[in-house]
């Protein structure tokens, strides 16, 4: 079963984490939560993904930071506007992720 969850404070999400299931995680997160936050989050979130990814998504391009989102455990880096090409695009590739869009055009990300 898929289970969607959204949080405005990275702490919050991280403690979702750690109190659920053994199923994988695809936890998308904002660059811009504040003072650091996303990052710390994308580091501490690693032990708890259980196969899944992390998916960053920033209002601006910008290859150090996206590098350092990819060094702290990041898969892939999304620049605002996140479309939905955008997100299939980065989500296509990742081992355990997969897309599947139904007749009426809704997208569903599964994580097997």
């Amino acid at each position: 079963m898929f289970e969607f969850s959204a949080f405005t404070k990275a702490d919050l999400a991280l403690e979702h984490l750690q109190e659920r299931s053994n199923n994988p995680v695809l936890l998308l997160t904002d660059l811009s939560l504040a003072d650091d936050a996303a990052l710390r989050l994308i580091e501490a979130c690693q032990p708890y993904l259980n196969g899944g990814a992390v998916g960053v998504y920033s209002g601006t391009r910008n290859p150090e930071m996206e590098l350092r989102c990819r060094d702290l455990g990041a898969l892939f880096y999304i620049v605002k506007p996140v479309t939905r090409d955008k997100l299939v695009g980065a989500v296509e590739g990742l081992a355990g992720v997969s897309l599947k869009s139904d007749p009426d055009g809704k997208l569903s990300i599964l994580v097997s």
